[in-house]
């Protein structure tokens, strides 16, 4: 294979890889901020600082380490999963004469699990929300009301 040609086929790939995982994150955490180090870190650290700010019982916090610990661990799992793909995707690229079909394949995988990530991720969130006082729900509410309106805003600009 050329190099020129190798080159768009894996520029086409990591550039759908990344658009894929991109609108994910997108989508699950609004638009992205600036930050340093893992991932997984920041979006345990803004759930604490979010969570502070609702005022927790001590039942309801206990609650909120359980689930906490879950995400933890789906972020966790999710990173090692990510880093298996893009092992497979780059022993497949770098190989003498890379199959399209098999590089179609890989995505195609990794992209198929990605609405269970995300659907679990929501179910802990809707775990989360049923164990908030009503005062609580309402100030989780506004919360949520704001960032969609942002993530509204973002999308539908001209």
């Amino acid at each position: 294979m050329k190099l020129r040609k190798k080159t768009y086929v894996i520029g086409g790939i990591v550039l759908l890889a990344t658009l894929f995982t991109g609108f994910g994150i997108f989508g699950a955490y609004g638009p992205p901020k600036f930050f340093h180090g893992d991932f997984s870190k920041h979006v345990l650290k803004k759930m604490d600082s979010r969570v502070a700010k609702l005022d927790l019982s001590e039942t309801q916090t206990k609650k909120y380490d359980e689930i906490r610990e879950e995400v933890a661990a789906s972020l966790a799992k999710g990173k090692e999963e990510r880093k298996k793909f893009f092992t497979r995707l780059q022993s497949e690229v770098n190989k003498e004469n890379p199959d399209m079909e098999a590089l179609t394949s890989i995505v195609k995988h990794q992209l198929k699990n990605m609405p269970g990530f995300m659907s679990g991720n929501l179910d802990h969130f809707a775990e989360f929300y049923n164990i908030l006082d009503e005062e609580q729900k309402t100030q989780a509410i506004k919360g949520i009301r704001k960032k969609i309106n942002r993530f509204g805003t973002v999308l539908c600009r001209n």
